[in-house]
């Protein structure tokens, strides 16, 4: 008789039942959405590296003196840079992650022109191309909704109860980081209290700073927003260690607008023939962009 243990492979993890435990996972990015009444307290953790604010720097600074760009000088302060990143972490150049050279000395957003639309069968909210592809292409994306700007980053969230009151006990457990997309109104207060903070003390910005948000309306996701002192983050490197890799795994995620060709969208929207579907009725519009 044959042994039982050696002709099956009990451990093989590629065969599941229909056990709720084996439920696969879900690809959509979950991005913050306030609760109307609550106040939350967060920080802004989406930050460009420091080799890109460097070089950014230098060629702001050769632009005004209307000098050429020194290139050779440009590299030896990144690499001085990065060498005080090191050594501030323990660690060698070689060994530093990506997350680990980030400017964490200034907030940074995406900015981005979109359209939304209602047609069935195409759905959602896409990064606009009109006005980049000619009057043809303009036909296409005229089709659409008119374009609208909203702001993106990504945000660390603590644990709070409704009044916003931080339960730091609890910060590495149930701390989380989400995409957090706005408009115009949130991004002008966000410069709005940079600015104060900086007439304070010129080190103090958004980029070192909690932010409070109270939830006024959870529709059109208004925002009575402050500053709420030092950021947690930067208090505890455990904290910063767990939550700062989080984030920047986001960066590339957090544009929940879809970038598509006109003739991709072209062909999505049926046009020049075939079946154009059915438009999405204006009551569906605010759950198709909060599953987006």
């Amino acid at each position: 008789m044959s042994d039982p243990f050696e002709d099956y492979d009990l451990d093989d993890d590629n065969d599941v039942d229909l056990n709720p435990s084996n439920k696969a996972p879900s690809n959509r990015i979950e991005r913050f959405k306030g609760e109307a009444g609550r106040t939350y307290l967060a920080s802004l953790m989406y930050f460009h590296p420091l080799e890109a604010s460097i070089i950014k720097a230098a060629k702001k600074m050769a632009k005004k003196d209307g000098t050429e760009l020194d290139k050779e000088l440009v590299k030896s302060k990144i690499k001085e840079a990065l060498a005080k990143r090191a050594e501030k972490l323990k660690t060698s150049v070689d060994e530093l992650a990506p997350w680990q050279k980030l400017d964490t000395s200034k907030a940074q957003f995406k900015k981005v022109e979109t359209q939304f639309c209602k047609q069935q069968g195409a759905a959602g909210l896409y990064v606009s191309r009109r006005g980049k592809d000619g009057a043809e292409g303009d036909k296409v994306w005229n089709m659409l909704e008119d374009p609208s700007i909203y702001y993106y980053t990504v945000i660390l969230l603590y644990p709070t109860d409704r009044n916003g009151e931080v339960d730091v006990q609890a910060i590495m457990r149930e701390g989380i980081v989400k995409p957090w997309r706005f408009a115009g109104g949130v991004f002008n207060r966000l410069i709005e209290i940079n600015q104060n903070l900086s007439k304070v003390e010129s080190s103090l910005s958004l980029a070192n700073q909690d932010l409070k948000l109270k939830c006024k309306n959870s529709q059109f996701q208004n925002f009575d927003i402050d500053f709420s002192g030092k950021a947690i983050w930067l208090r505890n490197d455990k904290v910063r260690d767990k939550f700062l890799p989080q984030a920047f795994n986001l960066y590339e995620k957090m544009v929940d607008a879809r970038e598509v060709s006109t003739a991709d969208l072209k062909e999505k929207l049926g046009v020049g023939g075939g079946d154009s579907g059915e438009d999405v009725a204006d009551e569906d519009m605010e759950d198709l962009l909060g599953n987006i």
